[in-house]
């Protein structure tokens, strides 16, 4: 289904035909719902790509944490400058938990 999207989408705009903001936007917006059945897909264990996704961004969220605790140890930030770090990585997990996966574009 993409690729007929993008195919139809390529023939108009070498038509000529349609203004390029119109082809621009109509774009756009197949993108999107690229995405959307993108995150439908099943990988090889039975798990969407959007569940997939989500789980390695809260990986690397975490992975961040740990980096931000290090960098407070070593004394390369204080104190504060770790509670915002943290409360940064806080909303971004609690925005993933709740299925806001960041747009990739």
């Amino acid at each position: 289904m993409i690729a007929a999207g993008d195919a139809l989408l390529e023939r108009r705009q070498l038509d000529g035909d349609l203004p390029e903001v119109v082809i621009e936007r109509v774009r756009r917006k197949h993108r999107e719902q690229s995405e959307l059945e993108t995150d439908l897909k099943i990988d090889d264990r039975g798990r969407t790509f959007a569940a997939v996704q989500r789980s390695l961004e809260l990986e690397v969220l975490r992975a961040r944490r740990s980096a931000a605790v290090q960098l407070q140890y070593d004394q390369v930030i204080d104190d504060a400058v770790l509670h915002e770090l943290e409360r940064e990585l806080d909303l971004a997990e609690v925005r993933l938990e709740n299925g806001d996966v960041p747009d990739q574009t």
